[in-house]
């Protein structure tokens, strides 16, 4: 069993954010360290706060080796998108030559970076990589004096005929 002794003047810092604190994981982490602190095991801890044993012990050991600011550390991982990696290469490419519509921008993306991806994914990095939608869309204003979006028509093409 893991034992982690808690600091004095720790304890009113957790007792308070148990039941205050803003983020609710921090709220459960100080949760585990007031039950810890109370003498619970680890698998009693994990029963009372609705969590697996792995996670109180991920937090005991948190606390053991960071102390508190260990434990309001929190890391959300965020997926990375792949096309990202290649973003300025497709904004070149696409720069000196726009697609014309979203299916030619899903093909000549596969041709430059081999990662194949559905037309939704790809109008949706299109959007993300604004400068690629914003140049075509001044363009496609100053030509046709009109405010339709580059992205206008539902069938999946740039409305660049106007």
């Amino acid at each position: 069993m893991l034992r982690v002794p808690i600091s004095s003047g720790d304890v009113p810092v957790i007792q308070r954010d148990r039941y205050y604190h803003p983020q609710p994981h921090i709220m459960i982490r100080m949760h585990i360290l007031a039950l810890h602190h109370q003498g619970e095991i680890a698998s009693r801890i994990a029963e009372l706060v609705g969590r697996d044993r792995r996670t109180v012990c991920t937090c005991l050991q948190a606390y053991r080796d960071g102390g508190l600011p260990a434990v309001y550390e929190y890391v959300k991982h965020k997926q990375e998108c792949e096309l990202d990696a290649y973003g300025e290469l497709i904004e070149k490419e696409f720069a000196e030559c726009p697609p014309q519509s979203i299916k030619e921008a899903r093909a000549r993306i596969f041709d430059l970076t081999g990662i194949q991806r559905g037309e939704t994914q790809v109008t949706e990095f299109l959007k993300k990589r604004l400068s690629l939608l914003e140049d075509r869309q001044y363009a496609l204003q100053s030509r046709s004096g009109g405010t339709k979006g580059v992205l206008g028509k539902h069938d999946g093409t740039l409305d660049c005929r106007r």
